[in-house]
């Protein structure tokens, strides 16, 4: 097990910590074999930044974080439950969920991506291999079926939103925006499981508008509602 200490003199024992094997001829564009594949994913929406009504969108940063699992590979140097980041250049080599993501309702060219991106495991079982007292190199394995990888990234994107004054101020304006993972042939997608997928905690006042209510509908995909009114 890797316990962040090395304990050797020329810190071998911590070079050879690597959480994630990768077996070879594992390819990264390809999703794991899994019929429906569930995703759980919640989007939290840390901010709206901007309500154009001339040009009609909303601008809002956003924090995605998905769950998925890899029946292709396996884990080692975890303890039973626990959760540990994986190295940038591991996680570069294994499908994450994060990069199939499309923004359908999203401003061409208006989304930035925060060049952040934190991807963990969670063993959710025992280990499948305990540790060898007798080898010098001792390590628990788990496989990728029974443990999670997660990921997690900021994003600041401007949506499509038609806004509607002819009311005003009595005026109300739905902004919804639609988040799912590119269509493969055969493979069903589950994004969400129940309705707190989304989540949102900042100012519920901006310009001349006040946010009303918020909530998501989730199956294949992730609608995002914003319920916006004038604030006169």
């Amino acid at each position: 097990y890797a316990s962040g200490f090395d304990e050797t003199d020329d810190y071998s024992d911590e070079q050879n910590c690597e959480t994630v094997v990768v077996p070879m001829g594992y390819d990264r564009m390809v999703p794991p074999i899994s019929d429906p594949f569930i995703v759980p994913t919640k989007v939290h929406i840390e901010h709206v930044n901007l309500i154009d009504t001339v040009a009609m969108f909303v601008e809002m940063t956003l924090q995605i974080t998905m769950a998925w699992k890899d029946n292709r590979i396996t884990f080692k140097n975890l303890l039973p439950r626990e959760r540990k980041r994986i190295n940038s250049n591991i996680a570069s080599k294994l499908w994450i969920p994060l990069d199939s993501i499309i923004h359908y309702n999203a401003i061409v060219g208006e989304i930035r991506t925060d060049s952040y991106r934190e991807v963990a495991a969670q063993t959710l079982s025992l280990p499948f291999t305990r540790a060898d007292p007798y080898k010098t190199k001792e390590y628990f394995s788990y496989q990728g079926s029974e443990t999670e990888l997660q990921v997690t990234q900021r994003f600041r994107i401007k949506y499509h939103c038609p806004f509607n004054l002819i009311k005003y101020p009595f005026d109300r304006h739905m902004c919804k925006f639609k988040i799912a993972i590119k269509p493969i042939k055969g493979k069903n997608w589950t994004l969400a499981e129940n309705p707190l997928a989304i989540s949102f905690t900042g100012e519920k006042e901006i310009e001349q508008f006040r946010l009303k209510s918020s909530y998501s509908l989730t199956s294949d995909w992730i609608i995002g509602c914003l319920l916006y009114t004038s604030d006169a």
